[in-house]
């Protein structure tokens, strides 16, 4: 099954790495740790994505 990286994921949700990274460890993005590098199997991540689309997230 394919897995996406943390910049992978990044780049298509449009939104910075440490913004990833946060949400995986919010626990709202789920990931697996693969020796030094977190991987997002792209199942949970279009969930993810689904879930997110069309929220506004402005700060």
């Amino acid at each position: 099954m394919k897995k996406l990286s943390i910049r992978e994921a990044s780049e298509k949700l449009g939104k910075s790495e440490s913004w990833i990274k946060k949400k995986i460890k919010n626990n709202e993005l789920k990931a697996k740790k693969e020796g030094q590098k977190y991987k997002i199997n792209i199942k949970e991540f279009k969930q993810y994505q689904d879930k997110i689309k069309g929220k506004v997230d402005r700060f």
